[in-house]
């Protein structure tokens, strides 16, 4: 792993501790919490990428080979990072949109999800 990358781990994790321990009441955790939202912003920038296995704003898209939760507990992580009770909670809800009459236009997509969900279930 690059030292770019190495410093992308590391204020990423600083910011989940920053998030873990945020108290709303406490204005010096606001400034805290912005600190190290910006400092892992600037890592992004620099190798442009988002920290492996957390990927925002993908809406269940292909992303690097796979497929990323679009919704639920584990909302941007990759389908093999996720718990196999959380994938079975996901290939559900993903197989109820896929039926349901009123998200028709979605049903090719949600298709495309619940397959690569199926497929890692099996390997399992």
């Amino acid at each position: 792993m690059s030292a770019s990358n190495l410093e992308q781990v590391a204020a990423w994790q600083r910011l989940e501790e920053v998030v873990k321990a945020y108290d709303p009441a406490d204005q010096s955790h606001r400034m805290k919490l912005h600190q190290a939202a910006n400092a892992y912003a600037a890592t992004c920038k620099s190798t442009g990428k988002p920290t492996p296995g957390r990927v925002v704003g993908t809406g269940g898209r292909e992303l690097r080979g796979g497929f990323v939760a679009p919704f639920g507990n584990d909302k941007g992580v990759a389908l093999e990072e996720i718990e196999t009770s959380g994938l079975e909670w996901l290939a559900n809800a993903v197989e109820s949109n896929v039926r349901d009459p009123e998200r028709a236009r979605f049903k090719a997509k949600n298709q495309q999800l619940l397959n690569a969900i199926r497929k890692e279930l099996a390997t399992r």
